[in-house]
């Protein structure tokens, strides 16, 4: 089992269809982690993360991965079907079917009805629902709207209780998404769920993602383990794990919509006159180095990004990460300028200012 401090070297080597497994002290971190690293690459790749504390049964894993598939979907609208689907509200009946048979036409393996709901659910706001499909066509119908080749699905799970039914389910569980989307899946494990017998199907090529030297100190929470009765579940509880944790990548042009903080600067900048038509949002940025960081903002006339960053950019790894793009942006001509979420909520204006200052700055450059 390979030992790897950079998991972006380690992700170049999943292949979609088959799930991959990444063991870690911490979690959280390693989720993160893949999180942005996934949006860096070229592919303009999209992340579907679900994080969960416990092992959901199989019956209800599949109906919360379907579940997910579904809200991703509404959240990437309209950049769906390898094209931008026309935003706007709600279609006429004619506008449906135009749009469905234009899809249908260069996808062959859209089913019609799925992508006719598909879209006219999300033109009224609404997360897609396929009840008249199995959970197997539903999750193959959904991930070719994402577009499977693009599409990168993390399953985290904290705190797992290490027996046999619920980790086979949850091994089980990644196999069914890999096989009908199409798509990489990998699953972000405690490392003490390294000796579970019922991964190794999953875990042959697994990587552990091993702290670096920032993080030596830290110390990280033991995995629960749980007594097991006869049937294999926990003898003194049966687990009933809620709907995940999710987090879906913003799509390109968008600020995002999970995002209370990029929201309120999108809505403050387009109030502004001087930097309303300036920037634009979740951009892929070619660097030097083969990648293709998505950034928050981007003034692409004078190569100025600004980043946003939510407490999920305090774990080491991530903080580490950010620093490495960071650089391959600097060094490819791009300024960075990076504000926390907290301050951009509790002093929006002294953070337009500061954006202003800076493209006055950048802009005034031009004209010397």
């Amino acid at each position: 089992m390979l030992a790897e401090s950079d998991l972006g070297r380690w992700l170049g080597t999943v292949v979609a269809g088959k799930p991959a497994c990444v063991f870690s002290d911490d979690v959280v971190d390693a989720r993160n982690t893949l999180e942005q690293l996934v949006t860096s690459e070229q592919t303009l790749a999209r992340v579907l993360a679900l994080s969960w504390e416990d092992v959901p049964a199989l019956g209800n894993e599949l109906a919360l991965l379907v579940a997910a598939l579904a809200k991703a979907t509404l959240e990437l609208f309209p950049s769906l079907y390898g094209a931008e689907q026309a935003p706007g509200g709600r279609w006429t009946e004619a506008e449906i079917e135009t749009a469905t048979h234009e899809v249908t036409r260069r996808l062959p393996d859209v089913f019609g009805p799925a992508c006719r709901q598909i879209l006219s659910a999300c033109h009224r706001g609404q997360v897609p629902a396929l009840p008249k499909l199995s959970n197997s066509e539903q999750a193959r119908q959904l991930a070719l709207a994402i577009e499977p080749h693009r599409l990168v699905v993390v399953i985290a799970v904290l705190n797992p209780a290490l027996n046999a039914a619920r980790m086979r389910a949850l091994a089980q569980g990644a196999e069914w998404l890999a096989m009908n989307t199409g798509s990489r899946v990998v699953l972000a494990l405690p490392t003490a769920c390294r000796s579970v017998a019922e991964l190794d199907h999953v875990s042959y090529a697994a990587c552990v993602f091993v702290k670096q030297a920032l993080e030596a100190e830290t110390t990280s929470q033991p995995v629960e383990t749980r007594a097991l009765g006869r049937d294999g579940l926990p003898s003194a509880e049966k687990i009933t794990a809620p709907p995940p944790h999710l987090f879906v990548s913003a799509a390109v042009g968008r600020p995002h919509p999970r995002s209370e903080a990029e929201q309120e600067l999108h809505r403050r900048l387009a109030l502004d006159a001087e930097l309303g038509t300036l920037f634009s949002y979740n951009q892929p940025v070619p660097t030097r180095y083969a990648t293709a960081p998505t950034v928050d903002l981007l003034w692409e006339a004078q190569r100025l990004v600004i980043e946003v960053d939510g407490n999920d950019h305090r774990g080491p790894q991530k903080f580490s990460q950010d620093r490495r793009r960071d650089y391959e942006l600097v060094m490819s001509g791009y300024t960075v300028l990076r504000f926390t979420s907290s301050r951009v909520l509790e002093d929006p204006e002294t953070v337009i200012n500061e954006i202003r200052d800076a493209v006055r700055h950048f802009g005034g450059r031009e004209k010397e």
